[in-house]
């Protein structure tokens, strides 16, 4: 079985998630990865928001875990930290997201994701 440590955020500005996919056995321990999330902060800010996720699949490839859980179906993952950062970066001037930027993202993301009314209610506190 191959470990899959992956780092996931949302590039709102293109309208998907993103993921960085660790399966490099001398990256899967928390120092790596501490030093991994923290140049990504040094990169996007201490408060661009991320998620972890730590799966086992049967492969390396990024098609193994879209097989293994639909959540990560349509997700974007990148080779490495830096294109994953350029990816995520808010574009020069741009300091908040609005509702367009939420429903180009919605229209890219798994349907758990946003509920009926959710993306209503998001977009609500922007207005």
């Amino acid at each position: 079985m191959v470990k899959h440590y992956i780092i996931m955020s949302s590039s709102y500005t293109d309208g998907a998630r993103v993921a960085l996919d660790i399966t490099e056995a001398s990256q899967l321990n928390s120092d790596a990865i501490a030093k991994i999330i923290r140049e990504i902060k040094q990169s996007c800010g201490d408060d661009v928001p991320l998620s972890t996720h730590l799966i086992e699949t049967g492969t390396e490839s990024w098609e193994s875990v879209v097989k293994y859980d639909l959540f990560f179906e349509g997700v974007e993952c990148v080779p490495s930290v830096p294109d994953f950062s350029e990816k995520v970066k808010k574009r020069p001037g741009a300091d908040r997201i609005g509702c367009g930027d939420l429903h180009s993202l919605k229209n890219q993301m798994h349907p758990s994701v946003f509920g009926k009314t959710g993306l209503f209610r998001v977009c609500r506190l922007f207005v």
